[in-house]
């Protein structure tokens, strides 16, 4: 049987554009909606415990992704497409600019 849950939304003001979190934070995973600046890109960050997925809705952008060895990866990332990131592997977000 599923447990009634009360909907959860929350907006984050950011330097480089806003989040809006649809889960509530003692979930061992993250939903959000994040909507970036042109211009602008997250930090390089990890979450310690929760698993975040990424996904580009429009425009063009790259996701680096710390790998098992702790390189960085950079990846075109595909409209989406949804990206896994790890708790403790660090990510960035970076729109590329549009002709």
């Amino acid at each position: 049987m599923l447990k009634k849950m009360n909907p959860f939304y929350q907006k984050e003001l950011k330097p480089w554009g806003y989040e809006i979190i649809l889960t509530p934070p003692d979930w061992p995973v993250t939903g959000k909606i994040a909507f970036t600046k042109a211009g602008n890109r997250w930090s390089f960050q990890y979450h310690e415990k929760k698993t975040e997925t990424i996904c580009l809705r429009e425009g063009e952008a790259e996701i680096w992704l710390e790998d098992e060895k702790g390189e960085v990866k950079k990846i075109p990332m595909e409209k989406l497409k949804g990206y896994n990131v790890k708790p403790l592997k660090n990510i960035d977000f970076v729109p590329l600019p549009t002709v």
